[in-house]
């Protein structure tokens, strides 16, 4: 018994560990999306999309916003493919938040 109640304090242990760590990951994808905003404005436009791709692979799953920067960023470069899969990826994630 002892040990069935030892595992089920571990099994909550590391609940709280996962739920700790994707609420860092949603912060750094902040602070991510943020910094790209920041190159983008100073015209550093590859920074502003390499933030941009560290915030999008670290943002919340219903996340729209850093395929929505990444996007803007990208047809501003030139880049409509790019830019076609990112809004694309903002509309799916959007989707998924209205549910």
């Amino acid at each position: 018994m002892r040990r069935l109640a030892a595992a089920c304090a571990r099994a909550g242990e590391l609940e709280q560990g996962q739920e700790q760590l994707r609420l860092l990951s949603v912060q750094m994808a902040e602070t991510e999306l943020a910094a790209g905003e920041a190159f983008e404005r100073a015209g550093d436009l590859v920074s502003a999309e390499e933030r941009y791709s560290r915030a999008a692979r670290l943002a919340a799953p219903k996340d729209p916003a850093p395929f929505e920067a990444r996007a803007r960023l990208r047809e501003r470069r030139g880049d409509t493919r790019g830019a076609l899969d990112d809004r694309v990826e903002a509309d799916m994630r959007r989707s998924r938040g209205s549910e």
